[in-house]
């Protein structure tokens, strides 16, 4: 008994030390989403994985969000025969919780609402992209639940026009972008979609980056100018003392991107803009946030506007696929005071 608590015990730490770097389990074919990707898979689920519970060696009932979601993604199959037996029996707090996280359908909710296949193979999804899109959701969810949105908002998200003399100067920089050879930025795993499985004829796998960002790097003495310069009119409008934090270069996001719900953690900032430069769309393409008196809130910029907001403190995506050519934006971040 002790060894197989042991194996166990190692199993879990295992799930939960998922990083950034491609996990081996990633190569598993699109054919395994909807079922069990590992054989200690109905053991797992056995002991509550399924619900984030786990035992310590000390025998105290312990839970971990991750060890769900992640039990969730590769025991899927257990995890749906788990469910079926025991739902009745599930705590109303880890059942809440489960839903959460997508339940056991292959056809799951975001945040905001927006349906996602994750078991469909024409997305080409990895295991990572999958984690990333339940992660950012749930945690969006929690801090909502937990009141830190609603009650400790600084300011509420607003949109606003670039002051001209301003944006004068930026779309001089955003001229060099169009007039340089294409940068592709590396991007943040699952919650911009860029990677996906590809398949070769022996039914092997293999990951493959497609980046669908351009990056256009600007000088850091030009992005502290362009921080100074617009930290008047921001503290203007949010009524709070500003100091510039960090400030992205040009990015274009290209056809097909996409955007998880995700609060910004970074330790660096507290609130921020994304500005409009320029686009080339068949459709709109929103950027959704999670407005401060609880609703949601679809943001449509236009070139030359920009939508402020606190960053770490308010769930923001875009959940729907880009359609189109291309869509510029800049981002500008401040630490309140």
């Amino acid at each position: 008994m002790e060894t197989r608590s042991s194996s166990l015990q190692i199993v879990i730490l295992l799930l939960l030390s998922v990083n950034s770097a491609y996990p081996s389990q990633e190569l598993f074919p699109s054919s395994f989403y909807c079922g069990d990707e590992e054989l200690y898979c109905p053991k797992l689920v056995a002991n509550g994985a399924c619900l984030g519970l786990y035992q310590t060696p000390e025998g105290v009932t312990q839970f971990e969000p991750q060890l769900a979601i992640q039990t969730v993604l590769k025991c899927r199959q257990s995890c749906k025969e788990y469910w079926d037996i025991h739902q009745d029996k599930v705590e109303p707090t880890y059942r809440n919780l489960f839903h959460q996280i997508g339940g056991t359908n292959n056809v799951i909710k975001d945040y905001f609402g927006f349906e996602h296949n994750i078991c469909d193979p024409s997305r080409h999804q990895t295991f990572h992209s999958r984690y990333t899109l339940l992660t950012s959701s749930f945690n969006a969810w929690t801090k909502n639940m937990t009141g830190a949105i609603h009650k400790n908002s600084a300011f509420r998200p607003q949109k606003a026009k670039v002051p001209p003399q301003i944006y004068a100067i930026v779309k001089g920089y955003h001229d060099e972008f169009n007039e340089n050879i294409p940068v592709r930025e590396n991007c943040t795993h699952g919650t911009f979609d860029c990677l996906e499985i590809n398949y070769t004829d022996d039914e092997e796998c293999q990951i493959k980056e497609i980046t669908k960002m351009n990056i256009h790097h600007l000088s850091v003495e030009d992005r502290a100018m362009i921080a100074l310069m617009l930290e008047p009119e921001l503290e203007r409008l949010t009524g709070k003392n500003l100091t510039p934090a960090l400030v992205s270069g040009m990015r274009r996001y290209l056809n097909d991107s996409f955007l998880s719900t995700h609060i910004d953690n970074t330790g660096v900032y507290d609130m921020g803009i994304v500005m409009q430069l320029g686009q080339d769309l068949d459709e709109p393409w929103p950027l959704i946030l999670h407005d401060s008196d609880g609703s949601r809130m679809d943001v449509y910029l236009e070139e030359g506007e920009m939508v402020l907001f606190e960053k770490t403190r308010v769930p923001h995506g875009r959940n729907k696929r880009m359609r189109g050519r291309y869509f510029d934006i800049m981002t500008v971040n401040y630490i309140m005071e």
